[in-house]
């Protein structure tokens, strides 16, 4: 097993070097990694580098970590805007004080910073830094009002902001730098827009072609290392192209691992698409809620800037797995807001309202820090790159994570196509079908038929087999006097059943009454956000509920 990662540089900035430096890393592909901390350096970079071959094959430098400080010394701000993967680093030149920190162009890797007029923080663990402040002369940490709202309400903090007010997050794209004279966060990669049109044939040849390109980019980093490779696998769509493109390519030594309520979609289709492959298979039950228990364990890792409920079910197999003879875990992550959308168009395409992000009581104006085309852009930033990002922590606990779909290339290939042509998967589908007919013959979770089924159909922005339809109309008609099986979270039959959950487990009712019993009080220095959870936490759903609690936990971490 790797060691857990983690990083927090304190520099002093009256003594001008650095006070505390703590790092550790997981011991998977450890190749790509650089650690140098010399008389006049200190040089880190950490995480995977897909073309980390390409960079040298086109160098007269042949060794990466020559080639990488060569590249800093050559353009000291970004040097890295040239790397692809899942990565961060740290550089401070240590005669000048100059320190820039960053990570990859979607922020798959998170880094925080605190800072003042006597020292600078940077940890790549919001609940490490807050735990560090905690002891600090001058950088006490104090919980942010509006990103508690932001939790509460939105289940996640946006752009640069945390659950704590004195630390920032590093925007995706953008990188810290620090020299003797300001500090600056600063862009280095901007994800635009620039639609033109396209027939839905071209754009399924250019999506499928990079695609294929991305899912070998990320299976040949594990053959690198001689691992296996370990792939997620659902009911839906995208973890499913992952899955079923790289078996095509010759990737077939996988082991896919599946996480759902027993007996649900999410279990029995990948549990047929790994026997039809000839591929091991492993399933984590979610019944009866019970990892919704680990909400401070879960705050561990996130920080409380995230909903916990999102982040601790994929913990709860993780966290049972021997990662020893695996590479990346590889995902679908971003599939279904990439090649399909995040709504209907004519909403995704207008400009985005500052005021409708922040309906919170007694809150202060908040002023976007970037500057987004519209609101797909908007969602793409802080809904993809942030919020479920956020999913990917527990795997970087012990490995790397890895998608095929938030490959730049793809990313930006994809974007550019008409929305109304994306939207409610219309060209997905076209696409798996078109390409993958052999994926399309499964069922999927949507709709509850096969992709290739041609009865499905789009009502008001959504997906419905005959089969959902009729469901649904037995249920608003007879539901009442007949055993129409209930669906969706009210019951069992849906991979995250809170509503299930809470209505049949006494002991997850007791955990929650008694955890917010016992930590409200933490908010009494915020009477305003206290009525607003209180209310919340009696008031409101399972869905809710968790919120709650995720707030609650992140207090604790700061004043406990």
């Amino acid at each position: 097993m790797g060691v857990k990662s983690s990083f927090l540089l304190e520099y002093d900035k009256v003594l001008n070097q650095i006070h505390t430096l703590q790092y550790t890393t997981t011991d998977k592909f450890k190749n790509d990694k650089i650690y140098v901390d010399s008389d006049e350096l200190l040089f880190i970079l950490d995480g995977v580098i897909l073309n980390k071959k390409e960079l040298l094959h086109n160098s007269t430098i042949k060794d990466w970590q020559a080639f990488s400080i060569a590249a800093y010394q050559t353009n000291k701000e970004t040097f890295f805007d040239q790397m692809r993967g899942s990565f961060w680093g740290i550089v401070v030149d240590k005669k000048s004080g100059d320190v820039v920190a960053y990570s990859d162009q979607i922020g798959s890797k998170q880094l925080f910073f605190a800072s003042n007029e006597d020292a600078l923080v940077i940890s790549t663990n919001s609940y490490k830094l807050t735990r560090h402040l905690k002891a600090h002369p001058s950088l006490k940490p104090t919980l942010n009002q509006l990103g508690a709202y932001f939790v509460v309400d939105h289940g996640y903090t946006i752009e640069d902001m945390t659950v704590v007010s004195e630390i920032s997050r590093l925007i995706p794209g953008h990188y810290f730098i620090k020299t003797d004279k300001n500090e600056a966060v600063k862009p280095y990669y901007v994800l635009k827009k620039a639609v033109k049109a396209i027939s839905d044939d071209e754009a399924i040849e250019g999506m499928d072609e990079r695609f294929r390109v991305a899912v070998r980019r990320a299976f040949e980093k594990d053959k690198e290392y001689g691992y296996r490779h370990l792939v997620a696998l659902s009911g839906g769509l995208d973890t499913r192209m992952t899955c079923f493109v790289a078996h095509e390519l010759g990737y077939t030594d996988q082991l896919n691992i599946t996480f759902s309520q027993s007996n649900y979609l999410d279990e029995t289709i990948p549990k047929k698409i790994a026997a039809d492959l000839k591929h091991e298979w492993i399933f984590k039950s979610l019944d009866n809620g019970i990892f919704l228990k680990n909400v401070d364990q879960t705050t561990e890792l996130t920080g409380g800037n995230i909903n916990y409920f999102g982040i601790a079910h994929g913990t709860s197999l993780l966290d049972m797995l021997e990662f020893t003879k695996f590479g990346s875990l590889h995902s679908g992550q971003f599939g279904n807001t990439m090649v399909s959308t995040f709504g209907e168009p004519k909403t995704l395409n207008s400009p985005v309202v500052v005021a409708d992000l922040i309906p919170f009581p007694n809150c202060a104006s908040y002023n976007l820090k970037l500057e987004y085309q519209d609101q797909e852009i908007y969602k793409s930033y802080n809904r993809c790159m942030i919020a479920m990002n956020s999913g990917l922590l527990p795997t970087q606990t012990k490995s790397e994570s890895l998608s095929p779909f938030y490959d730049l290339d793809f990313w930006e290939y994809c974007i550019n196509i008409p929305s109304a042509q994306r939207e409610n998967h219309r060209l997905y589908k076209l696409w798996v079908n078109k390409k993958y007919p052999g994926a399309a013959k499964y069922i999927w979770e949507q709709t509850g038929t096969p992709l290739n089924s041609k009865s499905n159909l789009t009502i008001k922005g959504k997906n419905y087999s005959v089969k959902q339809l009729w469901g649904i109309f037995l249920r608003r008609t007879v539901g009442k006097f007949s055993s129409v099986k209930k669906v969706g979270i009210g019951s069992k039959h849906h991979m995250n059943p809170i509503e299930y959950w809470f209505s049949t487990n006494p002991d997850l009712v007791k955990f929650y009454e008694n955890y917010v019993r016992d930590h409200i009080h933490l908010l009494d220095t915020h009477p305003e956000l206290k009525k607003y959870v209180e209310a919340m936490s009696v008031n409101g759903n399972p869905s809710d509920y968790v919120k709650v609690l995720t707030l609650l936990s992140a207090a604790k971490m700061i004043y406990a």
